[in-house]
């Protein structure tokens, strides 16, 4: 995924992804807004840290489900010299890397292996947040977790008690912002097909004071051109390509920058716009 970067001459100085990478404490940190364990964490000044990178450590894993995941793991690892089910070796594995992945992160009086990745690995230095391998590290320890209550055996009550409180444990006092998957799917599916000639599209301006925010704006063109197949000069990255300068579609100074984009990279035939409000087409550069 990160390999395009690179090769495009872009990387991160590690100091900046050290500064954005989790503390040993941080492996519990859930967020003071936990509803079970947020003042907890607190008080124990695991969570809500001012000094933190707030978006980028509060990732891991309610208490629960960590006890469950590393108990399951090293019940998998003694059992390695006893029978195993034939599905036990992946749950070990898979438990494994997560485990690795935390430990490459860490620092180590000074030291942080992760260095070895972002220095040797084509496109580790691309890589801001180390740390957001927790969302897909997620789904590995669900089912080291999974696979832990269902060794539980004939502990039925303990099983069904342990499964309630980690539902329990996952409620949060303050709810992020959400995208409904139905309604952009809906607004997609109303768009109508593009004009003839059109083969790659802008997000039309935009100086509505209710309109979309400028990120807003990027990612609904992103998804429109991904689910209907046909590209934009529109997008979001931490990188934007030289010479970009479309940040902002409500911007007096967007016309301007999407007609010399255009005309910089050869596309001012075939290039239409895309009201994201009014979900209208033109075949016109925006004057």
């Amino acid at each position: 995924l990160y390999l395009p970067v690179f090769v495009g001459g872009y990387s991160r100085e590690f100091a900046e992804v050290a500064s954005n990478m989790p503390e040993w404490r941080d492996l519990a940190n859930i967020t003071p807004e936990n509803a079970v364990w947020g003042a907890i964490l607190k008080w124990m000044t695991i969570a809500g840290r001012p000094d933190r990178p707030v978006w980028e450590v509060e990732l891991a894993f309610t208490p629960l489900v960590l006890a469950l995941f590393i108990g399951g793991v090293v019940a998998l690892a003694i059992r390695t010299r006893q029978p195993l089910t034939n599905r036990d070796p992946y749950f070990l594995l898979l438990g494994m890397v997560v485990i690795v992945f935390w430990l490459l992160q860490m620092d180590y009086d000074g030291v942080r292996p992760w260095r070895i990745v972002w220095a040797l690995i084509p496109g580790g230095g691309a890589i801001r947040y180390p740390f957001r391998s927790q969302l897909v590290a997620n789904l590995f320890v669900a089912l080291v977790v999974a696979r832990t209550l269902s060794g539980m055996g004939e502990r039925r009550v303990l099983t069904a008690a342990l499964c309630c409180f980690l539902i329990v444990e996952q409620v949060n006092l303050v709810w992020p912002p959400v995208v409904s998957r139905r309604a952009a799917l809906r607004w997609i599916e109303a768009v109508s097909p593009p004009p003839d000639g059109c083969r790659f599209f802008y997000a039309a301006p935009s100086a509505a004071k209710d309109g979309p925010s400028a990120t807003l704006s990027q990612t609904s063109a992103m998804l429109f051109a991904e689910i209907r197949d046909i590209p934009t000069v529109n997008g979001d990255s931490s990188w934007q390509p030289r010479g970009w300068a479309l940040e902002d579609p409500s911007s007096p100074l967007y016309p301007a920058a999407v007609r010399d984009w255009a005309q910089h990279n050869g596309i001012e035939q075939g290039l239409c716009g895309l009201d994201l409000q009014s979900a209208q087409w033109t075949q016109t550069l925006p004057q």
